[in-house]
Order: C-alpha cells, then sequence, then structure tokens
C-alpha cells in the first residue's frame, strides 16, 4: 500500500476518532490515488492510519481512517474486511436478543467506515456508501452471509453513492417482498415499497423498552398516547404493550396498512391504533385548536440538519415541535423528546423542550434519558456516532 503523509493540523483531530480527510489534511499530494485505493496515512510522532482515499469524491470529503495500526502492517484489504467484520458481528451476537435482528455493523465504530448492516428474522439489509468499500462489496456481503447463514441483500444509499461517484446499483430480484423484525419482543413486516434508510430503526430499541416500563411502573395507567413520525409503529405497539388503551400513529408516509398489519400480527385490536397520514406539524396545529389532547406524547422525527452550519435551524425545528407537542399533553401526562440529529446535543436538545415549555407555558420535570443501544457502539461520547437521544418529561 502507498504511504501519505498527513498534515500536522489534522492529528489531533484524528486522535479524537473522527475519520473524515479533507484535501487540507495531506502533505503529500494524492492526485495519483485511484478512487477507493487503500493506503498508509502517516501522522506525528509514528503514528500511522489505515484508511482509503477518493480524490474524486464531490462532497468535500477525500479520504476516511479505518483504524490506528502503528507499526503493524496490514497484509491486504481483504483479510483486515474478514477480521473486522467476525469481531464487529461476534460482539453482537454474544447478545441473546440480537440474535432474532440487531445492526451487525456500525461503519466507523467497528472499523468499517461507509459499511452498514442490519440483521432481521430473514435476511441481512447491507448498505454500502464509500468508494474505498464498494471496491470489496461481493467479499463484505459474502462474508456477512456466511457468518450469520442467511442471505445478504444490497440496499445502497443513493445521494451517498453520488457523492462518491459510484454507480447506482440495481435491486436484487430475489430481495425479499416483507422485511421481518423482532425487537423487545415484538414484531414488525415492513413491506419493500414502504423501506427506510437500511431497513428498520433499531437505533432506539432500549428507549423505547424504557418508556414501555416506566409506564408499567405507573400507580394508573394512562389511557391515550400518540405515535409522531410513527413509520411503522415501534414507540406505539409499545405503548399498547403498556397498557395504554388507545394510541394514534401520525406519518407523512403512506403507512396505514403496515402499521394496522403490525397491530394485529402483535394480536393488538385494530380499535386500540388510529393512523393519521399527516404532516405533524400540521396534525398538531390541528389538535391544539380541537382541543385534543394526549396522556402519552411521543416526538422522534427524522434528523432535522445534519451540517455543523444548520444546527441554529434545527435547534429552532426542535423548538417550534416541541413547544406544538407539550400543548396537546394531558396536565400530568408524559412526553418523550427524541432526536438522531448527530450535531444536536443531548443537553440542547433538553434546551429546546425548555425553551418550548415556557413558551406554552407547561412546567416540564426530566425524568429519564437514554442513547444508542450497545449494537450501535461507540468510540466516545464525543463520537459523531453518539446520534441518539431520549429524554422523558413529566409534564405539570
Amino acid at each position: 500500500m502507498k504511504e501519505i503523509k498527513l498534515s500536522s493540523k489534522v492529528y489531533i483531530r484524528l486522535l479524537k476518532g473522527q475519520s473524515e480527510l479533507y484535501a487540507r489534511d495531506f502533505e503529500d499530494s494524492i492526485k495519483g490515488v485511484t478512487p477507493g485505493e487503500w493506503v498508509y496515512l502517516l501522522g506525528e510522532k509514528g503514528h500511522r492510519f489505515l484508511g482509503y482515499l477518493n480524490p474524486f469524491s464531490t462532497n468535500d470529503i477525500v479520504g476516511r481512517i479505518l483504524s490506528e495500526c502503528g507499526e503493524r502492517k496490514v497484509d491486504n484489504s481483504e483479510k483486515y474486511i474478514i477480521e473486522t467484520l467476525k469481531g464487529a458481528i461476534t460482539l453482537r451476537l454474544r447478545v441473546n436478543e440480537f440474535n432474532n435482528g440487531c445492526r451487525l455493523v456500525h461503519g466507523q465504530a467497528d472499523g468499517l467506515t461507509g459499511v452498514i448492516c442490519d440483521l432481521y428474522k430473514n435476511c441481512a439489509l447491507l448498505q454500502i456508501n464509500t468508494a474505498g468499500m464498494d471496491k470489496h462489496r461481493e467479499l463484505i456481503s459474502k462474508t456477512i452471509s456466511d457468518l450469520i447463514g442467511k442471505s445478504v441483500f444490497l440496499l445502497d444509499n443513493k445521494k451517498y453513492r453520488e457523492s462518491e461517484v459510484l454507480p447506482e446499483i440495481e435491486v436484487d430480484l430475489n430481495f425479499p417482498n416483507n422485511i421481518e423484525v423482532s425487537e423487545n419482543g415484538l414484531s414488525y413486516e415492513l413491506g419493500a415499497s414502504v423501506i427506510q434508510k437500511i431497513g428498520y430503526y433499531y437505533d432506539h430499541r432500549d428507549n423505547r423498552k424504557k418508556l414501555e416500563n416506566y409506564i408499567n411502573r405507573l400507580a394508573e395507567t394512562p389511557k391515550k398516547g400518540i405515535d409522531l413520525f410513527s413509520y411503522v409503529g415501534s414507540w406505539g405497539l409499545h405503548l399498547l404493550r403498556a397498557g395504554i388503551e388507545k394510541v394514534d400513529f401520525v406519518d407523512q408516509g403512506d403507512f396505514e396498512s403496515t402499521v394496522a398489519h403490525n397491530l394485529k400480527i402483535n394480536d393488538f385490536e385494530s380499535s386500540r391504533g388510529q393512523f393519521y397520514r399527516s404532516d405533524v406539524f400540521k396534525f398538531l396545529d390541528h389538535a391544539i385548536e380541537n382541543g385534543e389532547q394526549y396522556d402519552v406524547v411521543v416526538s422522534d422525527p427524522p434528523a432535522f440538519k445534519k451540517k455543523d452550519q444548520n444546527k441554529g435551524k434545527a435547534l429552532g425545528g426542535y423548538t417550534r415541535l416541541h413547544g406544538r407537542a407539550l400543548n396537546v399533553v394531558t396536565p400530568g401526562g408524559l412526553f418523550v423528546a427524541a432526536s438522531c440529529t448527530s450535531n444536536v446535543s443531548l443537553e440542547e436538545l433538553d434546551q429546546t423542550v425548555k425553551e418550548a415549555s415556557v413558551a406554552s407555558k407547561r412546567k416540564v420535570r426530566l425524568l429519564d434519558v437514554g442513547v444508542q443501544g450497545a449494537d450501535h457502539p461507540i468510540r466516545s461520547l464525543s463520537d459523531k456516532g453518539n446520534y441518539i437521544k431520549y429524554i422523558l418529561y413529566y409534564v405539570e
């Protein structure tokens, strides 16, 4: 492998666990590097990193760090991929529940930047987003399939592949009609036509269980709940199992039949769940206007703004959303503020609820917090991969 010398300015950033490299981060020219080529990246004080480069990337990121290897030589990229995949999957499957479904590979946190793989009951879905990993897509897919004994289907992100100047890959003709999910003892089925990203969102698994457990500890079970940005109904089904009589599911996507089916396969009567296809902000405005209230309100929106320069807009969006949500919480009810926006911290999410509570004249008390589950590991709390936030409030 080629050796490329890094700028001294990037050294500290890499030691903090950041993996992205930009054109300004190199002392040596990278013009002669082929897209996705694996290289050794040389830092100060003898530090040596393994990574790959893509000088033709259109998103400013021209390289990725995989791991620090010191004086240790990596014989070849294929051997590294196989050994690292084995380590990542072994870490998950030592947890009994994860054998039924989990995130098997979590990109940078597992030393496989650009690779995401989720395990389901009937298959695994794999996403490869970078040129360095795309060179080995068949090896990655086969290795995972051999390790788990299930078929692996590629479900790549068109947007990410475009930024890496990678071709769009056609969907496998054998792609299953339904993805079968198991989480916390509940079952879900997702039709191929409604799948988002890599299928299901396992990342709030532990937080959904925490909320259910808290409700089960209450002297009096709340009666009415709402799952905002519901997707396939994960939060709402946990509310129903906790004993809540009726849950409304709200999403702007066409998930009515999916939610109805998931109610049925979990033996919940259809009358206990109602799906509303609507923009959540508009739905809440209408609910406020009509005096609708809920004993438990869960708000788990998609990421608002992913770039640091748009952070102010993201925080403003959360404040507006939380203000509306608090206005439909029954006095003495519960409110969940959840987030998957990576550049918004737990403290900042909490601050948006505080600001919203002042504006809506509703006092809140923080009861519980949570982060992502163990199948979404991180290197440290400052890791960019630490993106999931969950806060439970009591609303006076």
